[in-house]
């Protein structure tokens, strides 16, 4: 099953997607910043990691570049209200997919889904 992390700094951002995304088939992980997000990183396998892309604390794909060397073979996520990153960007950052929030629940399920366990075949 893979474990997902979400990470934003609004509670109520988080609250919603563990309540709208309860029935996917995955196990969740919620982290409010780069910290706990790392510290989470550094102890339990993540598959893939969902993250806002404005935080106070730090960017998204600079998140990511720190999970990164924690977690090679996970795939990054980046959900956003404000930026609409280029293709070119999200692949600069090693971002396999954005979604703009609001988001679909059911669009980020079958994305998540469709990358399958990791095992390093990719998606």
């Amino acid at each position: 099953m893979q474990r997902v992390l979400f990470v934003d700094d609004n509670r109520r951002v988080l609250a919603a997607l563990h309540r709208q995304l309860r029935q996917a088939p995955f196990d969740f992980m919620f982290a409010t910043g780069a910290q706990e997000a790392i510290a989470i990183a550094r102890q339990i396998r993540v598959d893939v990691v969902v993250s806002d892309f404005h935080m106070p604390d730090i960017l998204g794909p600079e998140l990511f570049a720190l999970l990164r060397p924690l977690r090679p073979d996970a795939y990054f996520v980046l959900l956003s209200a404000k930026a609409e990153p280029s293709a070119d960007q999200l692949q600069q950052w090693g971002v396999v997919k954005y979604f703009a929030k609001p988001w679909d629940d059911e669009k980020i399920i079958d994305f998540i889904t469709q990358l399958g366990p990791q095992d390093n075949e990719g998606p």
